[in-house]
């Protein structure tokens, strides 16, 4: 068993591990960096540290995010990054039992999602955090950028 918690982004109905999860954050000003990927959109500081915000919507749907009252940021930590990703809505936190969750045929090497459960009759979708991280492009150059500006 292990709790999820379930966020919206568009009609997608996602849900993030809770142990990789360090904080909810209501959305702050954020930072763009110019020649950035259309996913990333920007550096802000949460917790005292500058962290690289991701826009779900781009990441999932080719599709810049509306920022809303409800937009949330959820501060994650996954091969050895943390990173806050932005979805419209981060809904609650649920117990999902290992029998209800239904695997989903590998596309690739590096799958994002983990599987599918059903929550209240609507299907979320798990995302698989390290796979999310390594398939974001140019990621390795943001690591190096946040590296470099939290050591000043």
């Amino acid at each position: 068993m292990e709790k999820q918690l379930i966020t919206k982004v568009k009609t997608l109905s996602i849900s993030f591990t809770i142990d990789q999860i360090i904080s909810i954050e209501r959305m702050i000003e954020v930072t763009p960096l110019p020649l950035s990927s259309n996913y990333f959109v920007g550096m802000g500081r949460i917790r005292e540290k500058v962290i690289p915000i991701i826009d779900m919507n781009e990441v999932l749907f080719n599709q810049k995010s509306e920022e809303k009252d409800s937009t949330r940021l959820i501060l994650v930590e996954g091969i050895g990054l943390q990173l806050a990703l932005m979805v419209d809505e981060a809904n609650e936190i649920i117990e999902v039992k290992d029998e209800d969750i239904q695997p989903l045929p590998e596309m690739n090497d590096n799958p994002m999602f983990n599987g599918v459960f059903k929550s209240k009759e609507m299907l979320v979708s798990m995302i698989n955090l390290d796979g999310l991280i390594k398939g974001l492009s140019n990621i390795e150059s943001i690591r190096e950028q946040v590296n470099q500006i939290n050591i000043i």
